[in-house]
């Protein structure tokens, strides 16, 4: 199972990070092990890092595009030709997948919405550029 969270990154560190994507990965990653004494410069690093995702934007697109399986900003979404199951849950800090895929065609959904999208998987330190799989979710359409 993968568990995916994806950020739309500020334009100006998308151009500082986009050939040097560890060290993003360092910072997003550190969000996860923000505590209440160090809340405010968790908040901070987002704030600097990430643009807000526009929740009932893509709630409405999901709801028209699959009529899917909701509740509020939760979306299941199976798909059998690819034997893949997602569990999306889109928050207005960043879109958050559980998947039994490695790579989710369903992402190529949020490529379309914001290019600068960059997904991290903490429990197994993989990060990568949305963009970068772009191709591969077009060519399997």
């Amino acid at each position: 199972m993968r568990n995916y969270h994806l950020f739309i990154i500020r334009q100006e560190y998308y151009e500082l990070y986009n050939d040097n994507p560890h060290l993003l990965y360092k910072a997003l990653s550190s969000l996860f092990k923000v505590t209440l004494n160090n809340y405010s410069f968790g908040l901070s690093i987002f704030e600097q890092l990430c643009e807000p995702i526009n929740v009932n934007y893509l709630s409405d697109y999901l709801n028209y595009r699959f009529r899917i399986a909701h509740n509020k900003r939760k979306y299941l979404v199976i798909n059998p030709k690819l034997k893949e199951n997602t569990l999306i849950f889109i928050r207005p800090s960043h879109i958050h997948l559980f998947s039994n895929v490695n790579i989710p065609h369903v992402m190529s959904l949020f490529y379309l919405y914001q290019r600068r999208i960059f997904v991290i998987d903490v429990d197994n330190h993989d990060y990568f550029w949305l963009k970068d799989y772009h191709q591969s979710f077009v060519s399997h359409i």
